[in-house]
């Protein structure tokens, strides 16, 4: 059969007329055993609903068959048509050809169902089934447009596309389509649409069906929350019913074999599968995405845990520590130089070991911990990633969880942007290193439970460096003890390191007034500090230099505010 004319009929297509001449063509159709008297008769209808569908006459009787017979039976097979039609089933076989054009012209659809028990005693061919796509449905007969199918519509843009791939996944959801169909749908989509950046950067990946799929259903996730993945739901989305599927696509996530995983497209950021399982898109999927949106540096604008520190914006600064524990900041410090630390990680990984180097400092007050990781970053050259706690917490349930993983998540993804090992820097982590709480206790302690559980696996899995910092180690969880490598005890100064910040804070002290003053007041690193500004400000707005009598009378001010402090809170001196 030759295809129809695609000069439009002279009579005006109204939403009545068009379902008046399927009724009418279907009508004729029945039973008409496909004569030449039924074409010459049907041929005004058949002339209307090809034109609109764009397709041969025996293709529109087709279509028209199976419509009303889809109105009876939610899909038609082969002998289906043969009966209503008045056909032998060999004259209808010759028509299969037909058939495939409209199903590729997504004006049919083929129903995957499985129905062999069904069909057990029928042959192959019986058991293919057809049924007319809704959107032909809705756009043509019931609004009068000319069908074009949304999987070959050129698209502008990466957004327009992903619009109408979330229709096809929603289709998915709705159990109008099966997996298969979606898939088919969308690989005809991407086909169509070529000429798109992230068409030609997401074949690159050559991804097989599934990775596919799982990919766009997170980039559709993601353009419509900006946010985090619900993995979970997504794998029981695409694989409804089939848990057997849902569970391979699981292992493969869990166990890091992934494609997504493994060509660095998403990472997972839980080790079991729940509801609030979440996985992120990378640097890279972003890259591919959406590359003209720098996602990374917009978000660090609003969350100060995303905020990362350059070593060579720190200031350097000098610090006078005594003598046993310099040696131990100085052999870290040299451990984490980058040749010895390549050294150092290279040889673990030749034994089996973990990587990862985490350490603690501990230590009251003012002692230097906070400072010395500065320093420490500053002469290893180490970016620095600091952590506030309290900015982790959230009084909504399962949000301090999430805040946390995203610090982790954070700092994989510095670690594969740094060409040196950035340090994660979680200070004053007093509240998270405590002993986990008893099972029933209250909901805030099981939020800590649950915080401490993520950080302990994070530890366990750190490829880099990370160091804490606490005035707290009498209550130290012994999980938390077992994963530091290293272990500082930060002592208040003794009094010849308090001398010489006395002499490196005020340079107008001598000698004898600095060891005087490191004599008199057992001030800390800190206390000291802050006299220094005191002593400062007094000469900014003086015009002078205190002499020491003024800067005693600022020690013994310090030392009164302290005492005031301590007996105000219950105990005696």
């Amino acid at each position: 059969m030759k295809k129809a004319s695609m000069k439009k009929p002279t009579e005006v297509i109204t939403e009545g007329s068009i379902l008046q001449h399927v009724d009418e063509l279907c009508r004729l159709a029945c039973g008409s055993k496909l004569s030449e008297d039924f074409f010459s008769k049907a041929k005004p209808s058949i002339d209307i609903i090809s034109d609109l569908l764009d397709i041969t006459p025996i293709q529109a009787v087709i279509f028209c068959s199976v419509l009303a017979i889809n109105f009876r039976s939610e899909s038609v097979n082969l002998d289906d048509a043969s009966r209503f039609l008045e056909c032998s089933p060999i004259a209808i076989f010759t028509l299969k050809k037909e058939f495939d054009v409209l199903v590729e012209r997504q004006i049919f659809k083929i129903s995957f169902e499985d129905k062999r028990k069904r069909f057990r005693h029928k042959s192959k061919l019986s058991m293919i089934e057809y049924y007319v796509n809704n959107e032909v449905i809705e756009k043509t007969l019931w609004e009068g447009e000319k069908f074009t199918p949304t999987c070959t519509q050129v698209i502008d843009d990466v957004f327009q596309l992903f619009q109408a791939i979330t229709e096809r996944l929603k289709a998915l959801l709705d159990d109008f389509c099966t997996t298969q169909e979606a898939f088919e749908e969308i690989q005809l989509l991407l086909n169509h649409n070529s000429h798109l950046q992230f068409v030609v950067e997401i074949k690159k990946e050559m991804l097989d069906q599934d990775s596919l799929m799982l990919f766009l259903a997170c980039c559709a996730e993601f353009l419509d929350v900006l946010d985090e993945i619900n993995l979970a739901r997504i794998i029981t989305s695409l694989y409804k019913g089939d848990l057997r599927h849902q569970m391979k696509i699981r292992q493969s996530i869990l166990s890091n074999t992934n494609p997504l995983i493994a060509k660095g497209l998403i990472t997972f950021e839980s080790g079991t599968f729940r509801s609030d399982s979440y996985a992120t898109l990378t640097d890279k999927s972003l890259a591919i995405l959406i590359p003209e949106i720098e996602f990374t540096k917009n978000k660090a604008r609003h969350d100060k845990n995303q905020v990362s520190i350059a070593a060579s914006s720190i200031a350097e600064k000098r610090l006078y520590f005594d003598t046993d524990l310099q040696k131990q900041l100085d052999f870290l410090t040299d451990a984490l130089q980058q040749k010895n630390y390549d050294n150092l990680v290279g040889r673990l990984i030749e034994v089996g070991m973990r990587t990862g180097v985490c350490a603690l400092l501990h230590g009251g007050p003012g002692t230097g911990k906070t400072e010395f990781v500065n320093q420490l970053a500053r002469q290893t050259g180490r970016d620095l990633h600091p952590v506030s706690i309290a900015e982790t917490k959230n009084k909504f349930f399962g949000e301090s969880e999430k805040q946390i993983l995203k610090v982790f998540r954070n700092y994989r993804t510095s670690l594969e942007r740094s060409q040196v090992v950035p340090i994660l820097f979680l200070n004053e982590a007093d509240g998270i290193l405590s002993t986990r709480k008893r099972i029933g206790s209250s909901a805030v302690d099981q939020t800590e439970n649950s915080i401490q559980n993520i950080i302990l696996q994070e530890m366990e899995d750190l490829n880099g460096i990370m160091i804490c910092t606490t005035n707290l180690v009498t209550n130290l969880d012994p999980a938390f003890e077992r994963r530091f490598l290293y272990k500082i005890k930060f002592e208040k100064p003794s009094i010849q390191a308090k001398q010489s910040i006395w002499q490196d804070k005020i340079a107008s002290l001598s000698e004898s007034e600095a060891m005087n003053l490191a004599q008199e007041f057992d001030f800390s690193g800190g206390a000291i500090e802050n006299i220094a500004r005191k002593v400062l400000m007094a000469g900014v707005l003086n015009g002078r230099q205190p002499d020491l009598s003024e800067i005693l009378g600022m020690c013994r001010e310090e030392s009164l505010y302290k005492t005031k402090e301590t007996r105000r809170i219950g105990y005696l001196q």
